[in-house]
């Protein structure tokens, strides 16, 4: 299973053309310290929650606390621990978030393309494509963020995404 979605991730990042690494603002390479090893990973956090929607709601209460790296982090936790849970497309959308309140955009529109890809009949299958599209634009990435933007428009013209979608497109123009 975990390469299953690691083979996600690199077709989805080199479909998308995504570097996943890249930072804003990151020193040349001459500027970077050299590391003669590697850190040791960090250990993975464990989380301990009577129920499923109680570890989705304290990570859904982090993001409102502006805790976005924790909020991602337990919704990651979610993913893995309840694969087949009904709230996973909603902590894929909402991971998504947290990394695009964080700046960053590449894994915020991968986190969005889960939900497109596999959560069709989700209630974030709109809001991941509206969001997915003005995520690339932040990207610089104007062909693929309105590609993403006139399909939502396209397949869903009468909904309150498709008119957001409208409205940005034309303030970018």
């Amino acid at each position: 299973m975990i390469r299953k979605h690691e083979r996600y991730w690199e077709i989805a990042q080199n479909e998308l053309n995504l570097d996943l690494n890249e930072k804003k603002d990151k020193p040349a390479a001459a500027d970077k310290p050299k590391i003669e090893k590697e850190p040791a990973p960090k250990p993975e956090k464990k989380y301990d929650f009577e129920s499923p929607e109680e570890m989705y709601k304290k990570a859904l209460q982090m993001f409102y606390d502006r805790k976005y790296d924790q909020a991602q982090s337990l919704w990651q936790a979610f993913n893995k621990k309840y694969p087949d849970h009904s709230l996973v497309p909603n902590a894929w959308f909402w991971q998504g978030e947290a990394y695009y309140q964080m700046q960053d955009y590449a894994h915020a529109v991968l986190d969005y393309q889960k939900v497109i890809a596999d959560y069709s009949s989700s209630n974030k299958y709109k809001p991941s494509m509206l969001k997915q599209g003005m995520t690339f634009f932040k990207m610089d990435k104007n062909k693929a963020g309105r590609l993403v933007l006139e399909e939502l428009i396209d397949k869903f013209p009468d909904s309150i995404e498709a008119r957001r979608a409208q409205g940005f497109i034309a303030n970018i123009e």
